[in-house]
């Protein structure tokens, strides 16, 4: 899924740099592309476009279709035996997303039957996700 995060990132001055999904993860995060490009303009992810806001949209979409193309995998029928999610690495001074948050969304997705519904089109995954308070503000999120 990281790969295809930093791959999918487009700049203002290039991307997306889609050779980055066939490297480490690790190696992904540091390429140098990503911090001499400019801002990040949006995501790439084969044909489709991805705004950069709402803020961790594309991130919380590719982590939610990760699990749900592998629900009968054991972290994501793990991730519904807990009601509460932390991230010890993340750091809101230096990234917006937060792999905790998505592992909540996932579950609150999965237990309002609501997963194939909002990942059947970008605006419904916004909606579901973004305009029906199953996602907290960014302010809010920062004290999840």
């Amino acid at each position: 899924m990281e790969v295809l995060f930093q791959g999918g990132k487009v700049f203002e001055s290039g991307g997306p740099f889609t050779d980055l999904y066939y490297v480490t993860p690790r190696e992904a995060k540091k390429d140098d592309r990503l911090k001499i490009s400019g801002n990040i303009a949006g995501f790439r992810y084969g044909s489709s476009d991805w705004p950069i806001n709402p803020q961790t949209l594309f991130y919380d979409w590719l982590y939610i279709s990760a699990l749900h193309q592998n629900q009968n995998v054991d972290l994501a029928n793990s991730l519904l035996e807990y009601d509460a999610f932390t991230d010890i690495e993340f750091n809101p001074e230096k990234s917006l997303n937060c792999q905790a948050y998505s592992a909540g969304l996932y579950k609150a997705l999965v237990t309002r039957r609501l997963v194939a519904e909002a990942l059947s089109s970008r605006e419904d995954f916004i909606r579901i996700c973004y305009q029906n308070n199953l996602s907290n503000s960014p302010v809010q999120r920062k004290m999840f």
